[in-house]
């Protein structure tokens, strides 16, 4: 069935499904092998620490803005649990 010339411009809507679709596909792997990589081959992996902050900057942002700068007192709570050894963003000493 042919469209209308009104409705001639406009894109095949299953085109742009799976656009959408393997666009979602390759954000979900991205992420699922950034995590992977962080949280086992990272140098920096193989010290102790919560998993949620070796993954991403959102656990630093949530105990700032959320938790109204609790991230310092995280820290030193980190520090007495995990070890002086233990470091989550290269501006700490």
């Amino acid at each position: 069935m042919a469209l209308s010339p009104a409705l001639s411009f406009m894109p095949d809507i299953g085109r742009i499904a799976a656009l959408f679709t393997i666009a979602g596909t390759g954000l979900v792997l991205y992420t699922a092998s950034v995590a992977i990589y962080r949280l086992f081959f990272h140098p920096l992996a193989k010290f102790p620490g919560p998993k949620l902050a070796a993954l991403s900057r959102w656990y630093e942002c949530y105990q700032e803005i959320f938790l109204r700068g609790q991230f310092y007192y995280s820290v030193e709570q980190m520090h007495e649990k995990y070890g002086r050894h233990f470091t989550k963003s290269h501006v700490w000493p």
